[in-house]
């Protein structure tokens, strides 16, 4: 009999060293993907918060234009495909913005993608306007398309960085 509970203890504790093992997995697992923000390096940390802040102004922006025109506005004077892009910006661009915090692999990829279909989406709608008119200048074309202007050396940033702040986060987010 005695046999008998050596071999049940033995069961017992092999199943709790199994399940603390799983917990303690389980637990690292978890405890990597929270901290990913935290144990980047500052210069990963510093760029990434100005994603999060250009994102942030992206969607104050959409934020602000449908407050005062409405969704899908006709006030847009443009195609409905347009419509549902610029709109559908209102709740991408946060998104991103919190996922290069909870999630900066995710964020950085999705923070791409919007800045790049943007600009792109952008400057072929007001090809015309913005490149085709008659000449006015740089400064003035600054001046007159601020906001075009800050998109595309926004999405350079985005672009030039991308390489080295993915790795710094791949590089964090791999188990030990």
């Amino acid at each position: 009999m005695e046999w008998l509970n050596t071999q049940k203890n033995l069961k017992i504790e092999c199943i709790h060293d199994k399940y603390r093992d799983v917990k303690y997995v389980t637990n690292t697992i978890l405890t990597a993907k929270k901290m990913i923000f935290k144990n980047l390096k500052r210069s990963t940390k510093v760029i990434l918060i100005a994603q999060i802040v250009g994102m942030l102004i992206g969607t104050y922006t959409h934020v602000t234009w449908i407050l005062k025109n409405g969704f899908l506005s006709s006030n847009y004077n443009a195609p409905f495909i347009s419509k549902i892009f610029w709109d559908c910006l209102t709740f991408l661009d946060p998104l991103a913005a919190a996922l290069l915090f909870f999630k900066p692999k995710t964020g950085l990829y999705l923070t791409l993608l919007i800045i790049f279909c943007d600009v792109i989406h952008n400057n072929i709608f007001y090809i015309e306007e913005l490149y085709l008119s008659s000449p006015i200048g740089f400064v003035k074309w600054i001046q007159k398309y601020y906001m075009i202007f800050s998109q595309i050396v926004f999405g350079l940033f985005v672009l030039i960085t991308f390489k080295n702040n993915l790795e710094d986060v791949e590089s964090k987010t791999e188990l030990p």
